[in-house]
């Protein structure tokens, strides 16, 4: 089926939920696929049997001609050689560290770092994904639901009461009581941030007005091209990993 197909899903996290490379969750159903390296998803037909009409005739309208390499070398191994196998999709690997953080951090300090149990939080997490089109839409879509996720989830009130001369920081937002939280702890991570606050940037000015000056200058600064839609997604992300990764370790090097 074309990749296209998931976007419905992404779209409706209150009612679906996508397991990056693995499966997509609907009302009393459970579909397994793989992503092929031809900008398609892989089911198998049988899965499709048992889905209400109106999902079956969604699921034929998406159909496309099988491609050369329609499964995956881990979809195979898990399929077939009952083999253990991890999703290789950025998605996965960003949302596991995440919560893995989360964990670290609550066991430390007392507190998650993000707010991952609000409800509204849950259903903008599940729409965080590499956008499956170029269109604007999607593109701002992915960036709300990021920035609701990585910046405005953080627990600034409790973060405040980590930092030093917390007076000092009267009405500051979120990320600026990160980023001294971290200037404090772990100066080696101050860097690190930054891609939160290129994220924070895209959210507030850039995202709403994809034809303005601030947005061009973004582009020029960062040497990306109105079209590259996806790759700045991307580069984001991989940046957001990098940095959780990173403060993760730090912390359970710090608590050892």
């Amino acid at each position: 089926f074309n990749k296209d197909i998931l976007q419905k899903f992404y779209q409706k996290p209150e009612i679906y939920t996508i397991s990056e490379g693995q499966g997509i969750n609907g009302p009393g159903y459970y579909i397994p696929y793989n992503n092929t390296p031809e900008n398609s998803i892989m089911v198998y037909l049988g899965d499709l049997d048992g889905l209400p009409i109106e999902e079956l005739h969604y699921f034929q309208a998406y159909n496309i001609p099988c491609p050369k390499k329609s499964i995956t070398e881990d979809r195979f191994r898990r399929d077939f050689l009952v083999e253990f196998t991890e999703p290789t999709e950025l998605e996965h690997h960003l949302k596991k560290n995440l919560r893995i953080l989360n964990q670290t951090f609550q066991s430390q300090f007392h507190f998650p770092l993000f707010k991952l149990s609000r409800i509204e939080v849950k259903d903008y997490l599940k729409q965080i994904h590499i956008p499956l089109t170029r269109e604007k839409k999607e593109f701002k879509d992915v960036i709300l639901a990021a920035d609701k996720v990585f910046v405005e989830s953080i627990s600034s009130v409790e973060l405040k009461n980590l930092i030093l001369n917390s007076d000092q920081f009267k009405g500051a937002k979120s990320l600026k009581l990160l980023e001294e939280f971290l200037r404090q702890e772990f100066p080696n991570l101050k860097s690190s941030i930054k891609y939160l606050f290129y994220l924070y940037d895209l959210r507030s000015t850039l995202a709403a007005h994809l034809s303005g000056k601030d947005y061009k200058r973004f582009l020029i600064n960062h040497q990306f091209n109105e079209t590259e839609t996806i790759e700045i997604i991307d580069w984001v992300l991989k940046g957001i990993l990098v940095f959780i990764k990173k403060l993760d370790q730090s912390l359970k090097r710090k608590r050892i």
